[in-house]
């Protein structure tokens, strides 16, 4: 029978989840302890003495005999192998010599199935790990265009003496840097926004002024496309709104960017502003292709486009810190659409304060 130290005994019992033993040049077990033993049944006594050739599969043996060879060669060998049902990580390393080399190797290995065993942490590891690499090609994808804009103008106000090639391409640069910010400014809020860290700066808010300041932003998109863009507003100056001036302007100009980006060529796109009982509202209604209503309640998750192409552009982000930002608010945003090729509607709602929420001072 094997003896413990006090030592040996101490290191095992900081190993609650594994075991340690030694092992001859035969493979037979020259010292075995530990909690790990335990779940498969074993126990010291039984394994002093006999070789893992009669205790476990030949498979398994297999491949444990190939990484202890390892160690009887002097080197340290780590590997993972299932046994009884039971996964293990393992270590083996030389621990004593004679005049043939290595006589015995010591073995630790620590049963992990529990930690394997959380399908769910496991998923949503994997999902997040998915969806950092398809926000990284996206990205790319998408800052591809504007770059290569921006290469081209910088080359023209460079090499062209006109004055009005050089205002073109000033024209170009401006227009695409705005379509970088917006990129970032959704990479920026998505981030914040997942780890619950997405703030507002609230005040008093003249929201048309708000929405037509985000529709000139994105109107380039709609001239590019000869598409006709209508905004109607109040014939009243609007009621205020507590909000985050820059967060709404967000929003607008993502609702009608998705509007250009998904309504054909000649296409029309109407942003109206108006107020009613106790909220104001942004309603965005494009001629588009439309959308499956059964894809309506997956819209607003991230990275999803309501089985339009990826080709078509975005990150799949907007939609998702819209609704993200609305909510902060205590507002909220609904899509509507009657299907494929029939266009889609944007209601974008912020509750209005009463008169002496606007009195009071804003709120950081």
């Amino acid at each position: 029978m094997q003896v413990q130290t006090p030592l040996t005994a101490l290191l095992l019992e900081r190993l609650p989840n594994g075991s340690v033993a030694v092992f001859d040049r035969e493979y037979r077990y020259v010292f075995a302890g530990g909690a790990g033993l335990e779940p498969v049944g074993l126990s010291t006594d039984y394994l002093i003495g006999r070789s893992l050739r009669e205790l476990f599969p030949s498979p398994e043996v297999a491949i444990a005999t190939r990484h202890y060879d390892k160690a009887f060669a002097g080197d340290t060998a780590v590997f993972e192998l299932i046994t009884f049902g039971r996964h293990y990580a393992i270590a083996a390393g030389p621990l004593s010599r004679d005049d043939q080399g290595v006589s015995t190797i010591v073995v630790v290995a620590q049963d992990i199935t529990g930690l394997l065993a959380r399908d769910s942490d496991r998923d949503e590891l994997r999902a997040a790990v998915q969806q950092k690499d398809l926000l990284l090609a996206m990205l790319g994808h998408e800052m591809r265009n504007p770059l290569g804009a921006m290469r081209m103008a910088v080359g023209l106000i460079r090499d062209s003496e006109e004055r009005t090639v050089r205002q073109h391409a000033r024209g170009v640069l401006e227009r695409q840097i705005d379509t970088m910010e917006r990129l970032v400014a959704d990479v920026l809020g998505g981030v914040q926004a997942q780890q619950g860290t997405l703030q507002l700066h609230v005040e008093p808010v003249d929201i048309v002024a708000v929405a037509l300041g985000a529709v000139e932003t994105i109107r380039h998109m709609a001239t590019q496309k000869q598409q006709h863009l209508h905004i109607s507003v109040p014939d009243m100056p609007a009621p205020l709104v507590l909000a985050d001036r820059a967060r709404v302007h967000q929003v607008v100009s993502n609702l009608v960017g998705n509007a250009a980006r998904y309504t054909p060529v000649g296409g029309t796109i109407t942003v109206t502003v108006a107020s009613d009982g106790d909220a104001s509202e942004i309603v965005v209604t494009d001629t588009g292709c439309g959308i499956d209503p059964q894809d309506l309640p997956a819209l607003f998750r991230p990275f999803t486009r309501g089985g339009r192409r990826p080709g078509d552009g975005g990150l799949g982000l907007g939609l998702w810190l819209a609704r993200e930002i609305a909510t902060l608010h205590g507002g909220s945003i609904e899509a509507h659409s009657e299907g494929p090729g029939r266009g889609t509607t944007f209601r974008f709602r912020l509750p209005r304060p009463s008169r002496a929420t606007l009195s009071d001072p804003p709120a950081a």
